[in-house]
């Protein structure tokens, strides 16, 4: 964990200062925080779709318990 948090306070800034140069917009530090976290929501969702196909495939298409089934 210290590892990434050390990755995240060295690449963050200098990312957050270049967006803001780019666009001289102060803004552009939450469009980067926001961009950084749809990204990682949609690779984490892409890796749990693939490992539900891989290991639970009498799971694949029943997310949600149906009407006539006992809880």
């Amino acid at each position: 964990m210290g590892m990434l948090g050390a990755l995240g306070g060295f690449f963050l800034p200098p990312l957050f200062a270049y967006a803001q140069a780019w666009t001289g917009l102060p803004q552009m530090t939450f469009f980067v925080l926001f961009l950084l976290t749809a990204i990682s929501f949609l690779w984490m969702h892409l890796t749990v779709l693939q490992l539900l196909q891989q290991e639970a495939k009498h799971l694949r298409n029943d997310f949600e318990l149906k009407e006539d089934r006992p809880c």
